[in-house]
């Protein structure tokens, strides 16, 4: 998750927030702590 992190920061630094790119790996982030999220409930 730390690296997804990484490139979406350097996504936004190279593209901008409202890039394709940079939307595609913040979905991606989203889905990731979603999954998270869902198995510490299960906890």
């Amino acid at each position: 998750m730390e690296k997804l992190k990484e490139k979406l920061r350097e996504y936004i630094d190279l593209y901008g927030l409202s890039d394709e790119r940079t939307i595609e790996i913040s979905q991606e982030l989203d889905e990731l702590i979603v999954q998270k999220m869902k198995e510490h409930e299960d906890k």
